[in-house]
């Protein structure tokens, strides 16, 4: 893994106190990865050596300081890259969302380091400069779509609602079919995985991103990714091992999102250009967790 270079924001969300510090170590990002008996098992992160600082990694602590996600985000297409993240349950969600957060000490180092409302005082310095905002989406014909969905957290509920955890996405995709897949994995997990144990402390993990595309929005500012992914791995109760499942779905009204084994996800990710210039291959659990669960289809959607 690259020598943490492009730097993480790390955002204690504790009642009476919150921090942002700058992680330059292994273990502090492991805090935000699935945990094995081999240690955290964390996505590669990526690296543009034309603009070493282009890629921030925004954490989200809870009080137990167990993390609750972390987002790699692209500075400059002002998108997140990938949302790593442990599964809590899923809760059903009807009403649209009106009210998103931004992440001050992206645009001013001297910001807050809680997530806050744009207007919210005091001001932002250069709002807007690495980050996208709410006037990005306006007209857009697009939805906020979370790449942690909030059916998926707990009491970290509102940190889902952060526009660096958002892509443009496609309404029908947003609204129908990923919706249906995410509840499916959460269905198949329920009833396969194990729950939290001492010897599996975080057995429900899943990884979600975004892949940029030609599209964008908000005057030539957010890019509109032309994939989502996502991959989970999580302990078999039956099986007694680490398993995995991967979908993929164009971000547009076709209809379709594709099911695949965590290595085919991998390959196609790595023919992508924002993961191929990588110095390294990109791999979303360390090169873990790759038996596949190839004896159940768990979802996929084309249009007939």
């Amino acid at each position: 893994m690259m020598g943490f270079v492009c730097g993480m924001l790390i955002l204690l969300t504790l009642p009476a106190l919150a921090l942002t510090i700058v992680v330059t170590s292994k273990p502090q990002f492991e805090v935000y990865c699935l945990r094995t008996p081999k240690g955290g098992v964390c996505p590669t992160i990526l690296f543009d050596p034309t603009n070493p600082n282009r890629y921030k990694m925004i954490g989200q602590q809870r009080e137990n300081h167990f993390g609750a996600f972390v987002t790699l985000y692209d500075t400059r297409n002002r998108i997140p890259v990938f949302s790593s993240y442990d599964i809590q349950f899923f809760r059903e969600v009807t009403e649209a969302r009106s009210t998103w957060y931004i992440e001050p000490q992206l645009d001013d180092p001297r910001g807050g380091s809680h997530y806050q409302k744009p207007q919210y005082p005091p001001p932002v310095q250069n709002l807007g400069v690495f980050q996208a905002v709410d006037e990005d989406y306006e007209g857009s014909g697009y939805d906020k779509g979370q790449l942690l969905s909030v059916v998926h957290a707990d009491r970290d509920a509102n940190t889902t609602f952060t526009l660096t955890n958002t892509v443009p996405m496609d309404r029908g995709l947003n609204q129908v079919w990923w919706r249906d897949m995410e509840l499916a994995v959460h269905k198949y997990m329920d009833n396969n995985c194990t729950r939290s144990g001492q010897d599996v402390p975080r057995p429900l993990f899943a990884v979600t991103g975004a892949v940029p595309g030609g599209r964008m929005i908000g005057k030539g500012r957010v890019n509109v990714p032309e994939y989502l992914w996502t991959a989970f791995c999580c302990h078999d109760k039956m099986l007694r091992q680490w398993v995995s499942k991967a979908h993929l779905a164009p971000n547009d009204n076709s209809e379709t999102v594709l099911e695949m084994s965590l290595r085919e996800l991998e390959m196609i990710l790595n023919e992508q250009t924002v993961y191929s210039q990588n110095y390294e291959p990109f791999v979303i659990f360390g090169e873990e967790c790759y038996t596949d669960i190839n004896s159940t289809h768990i979802y996929s959607h084309q249009r007939i």
